[in-house]
């Protein structure tokens, strides 16, 4: 969506494989309309360097998995605490950051901000 309305769109993936797919215009999804969006995509790329994906972004969407693996109240966050860590950790500056996983009551107030303590300027939500 965001890229069809001009954006450009930088993906970040541990997967080279995937990376490669994305780049290439290569779908091995069955999701309806997922190849043909992938095909027509103009200022779509996908990159396994975290750094310089988010180098010139202004907003910042991170879509990780946060399993339930321990119950009703229990969510895990490690996977979106390490791209927090490791966000904070290249000291970025006036960014947005958007958490697109389910997460526990508090995280992002809690947590979250805890992790991006050097990003100044840099909201989170």
């Amino acid at each position: 969506v965001l890229e069809r309305a001009g954006y450009e769109v930088v993906g970040v993936d541990v997967n080279p494989h995937i990376v490669e797919d994305v780049n290439e215009r290569r779908c091995r999804s069955s999701e309806p309309g997922l190849a043909e969006a992938l095909a027509s995509a103009k200022g779509l790329s996908a990159t396994e360097n975290l750094a310089e994906a988010v180098r010139d972004a202004e907003l910042i969407f991170v879509l990780v998995p946060t399993p339930n693996c321990g119950g009703r109240n229990f969510y895990d966050h490690s996977i979106l605490s390490n791209v927090l860590f490791r966000l904070n950790s290249l000291k970025l500056k006036d960014k947005h950051i958007v958490i697109s996983a389910t997460v526990m009551p508090g995280y992002v107030h809690g947590t979250g901000q805890f992790l991006l303590r050097d990003c100044p300027g840099t909201s989170l939500s």
